[in-house]
């Protein structure tokens, strides 16, 4: 291994439960209340559909990821597909890692705000103190990522696997309770509120990039990443479904409503109090299970912002200094510790929250959009590479994820593009500043 390369260990079963922890995170437990009053029942089809949309746009990016498997993922794929102008190649490999880094790097906080709930629901005691809880977990996450992603993988596999099997014994004590009158009329609110859910419920679906983004940290790129990427979807979509049937199974989609805040804002425990009203244990299940999922989350986001950062800095379109490796433990220090401190600061601010999630939205669609199109480029403008990795149609599967990509964004409101478009702006402002300067990627001749 070279100095200052990342240590490559991540085999397929990590990376697939790094993906699978990453994604397991607050959705499940709050927006399975959202998307089932907007679309009734039929919101376990949403959430179902959710995840087939993001395993298709998962498909073209990793193909890309097969060919350039390089920190960072999107602005790295941008830089060698989108043609031969510079300016262009540069700008549009700032815009995907802008968006990817932004859309995820939100999460990291938005995650760790949610631990402090479901902690004070076990120690009562605790309330009060859950902006330290935040810092906990953000402190706790950053030691585990600068430690080295071998001790990564192992900590956040063995927090996973836990978390997989709480999540079953909520299956298992649910479904037996299961009414199915709950499930009629099936699209009881309508075709047009049914897609509305899908975008919801692909937000528990994101974090599968945070494997691309360390593709240079795992072991056999071309055959590891279709795998753990595919299976970890997969995975995740199932046992997504597994929840979702005892909770719209045991209480009916009207219950979910702002005006009943136990079923809107605690879902799976307003059904367990429903199903098991005398058996604490279930609750604890589901306190412990959240806990542990949002706790992955701010793992493998963190490890997500951090290698896209450190990927745009080993380009040269952000600073070098952002592409520093420590050497002791072959781990992007410099971009862990600007990820760590970011994330502190947006959550030591709950009244963010709502901000976090709305520009977040937008950004990471941006990211998908530049990375289908980089699978384009790839296809037209890189015929001298064949990828070990091949999706089937070529271009006219680009054109299924621009598809997916859109039913994605159906959802979505002016206000958040207007929040998202003030941080496109902020972005486009920095690369303006260096691209003008002439240093880093900048300073070299165009080609």
């Amino acid at each position: 291994m070279k100095k200052g390369e990342l240590a490559k260990e991540l085999g397929v079963w990590e990376a697939f439960l790094l993906s699978v922890g990453g994604m397991i995170g607050a959705a499940i437990f709050v927006l399975g209340a959202q998307t089932g009053m907007i679309a009734g029942p039929s919101a376990i089809l949403a959430w179902a559909l959710a995840g087939l949309l993001m395993f298709i746009i998962a498909l073209v990016l990793v193909e890309q990821a097969t060919v350039f498997p390089r920190a960072g993922a999107i602005p790295a794929y941008a830089m060698e597909t989108f043609g031969k102008s510079f300016a262009v190649r540069s700008f549009a490999s700032f815009l995907g890692g802008w968006g990817s880094l932004i859309g995820q790097w939100f999460g990291v906080p938005f995650s760790a705000m949610y631990v402090g709930g479901y902690v004070v629901s076990i120690i009562p005691s605790l309330a009060g103190y859950e902006t330290i809880i935040t810092w906990l977990v953000l402190t706790f996450a950053f030691l585990l990522n600068i430690s080295g992603i071998s001790i990564t993988g192992k900590a956040n596999a063995a927090l996973t696997a836990l978390l997989l099997v709480l999540m079953l014994a909520f299956f298992f004590r649910g479904a037996p309770a299961v009414n199915l009158n709950n499930y009629s009329p099936f699209f009881a609110t309508g075709g047009i509120n049914f897609l509305k859910a899908i975008p919801i419920a692909a937000l528990g679906f994101g974090a599968w990039l945070s494997i691309l983004a360390a593709a240079e940290e795992i072991k056999n790129p071309e055959k590891t990443l279709p795998k753990a990427i595919g299976l970890s979807i997969l995975v995740t979509t199932v046992f997504y479904l597994l929840i979702l049937f005892p909770l719209y199974g045991t209480v009916n989609w009207q219950e979910f409503t702002p005006e009943n805040p136990f079923a809107f804002w605690a879902p799976l425990s307003y059904a367990a109090v429903k199903f098991a009203p005398a058996e604490s244990w279930v609750q604890l299940v589901i306190s412990l299970a959240a806990i542990l999922a949002l706790i992955t989350t701010v793992i493998a986001l963190m490890l997500l912002a951090s290698r896209v950062i450190y990927g745009m800095g080993k380009i040269g379109i952000f600073p070098s200094g952002c592409g520093y490796v420590w050497a002791r433990r072959r781990t992007p220090a410099v971009a862990l510790i600007i990820v760590y401190v970011v994330s502190m600061i947006l959550g030591s601010n709950p009244d963010w929250v709502m901000a976090i999630i709305v520009i977040g939205t937008v950004m990471y669609a941006i990211g998908f959009l530049v990375g289908i199109l980089s699978h384009i480029g790839l296809r037209i403008n890189r015929k001298d590479i064949k990828a070990p990795f091949r999706v089937p149609g070529g271009i006219g599967f680009s054109i299924i994820a621009f598809v997916a990509l859109a039913l994605l964004l159906i959802n979505v409101s002016t206000l958040e593009i207007w929040y998202s478009l003030l941080a496109v702006v902020v972005g486009i402002v920095y690369f303006v500043i260096r691209y003008a300067s002439r240093t880093g990627v900048f300073a070299k001749k165009p080609s």
